[in-house]
């Protein structure tokens, strides 16, 4: 998901990719709103570089 926010100079646009079939454009200010909070809630999960390095390189957390 790519939601694309450009700070009040023109409508927010989000665009979720897909494997099979067409990919899908949101512009709608409801759709972007709501893919753009899961898109907060989903990178305030997220590790940040050194915790993500150890997850690649086999390190226990710890």
């Amino acid at each position: 998901m790519t939601v694309l926010d450009f700070g009040g100079t023109a409508p927010d646009v989000a665009f979720a990719p897909t494997t099979y079939g067409p990919s899908t454009y949101f512009d709608d200010k409801a759709d972007t709103a709501t893919l753009s909070r899961a898109f907060k809630k989903v990178q305030g999960l997220a590790r940040d570089h050194e915790a993500s390095l150890d997850l690649i390189r086999g390190k226990p957390e710890g």
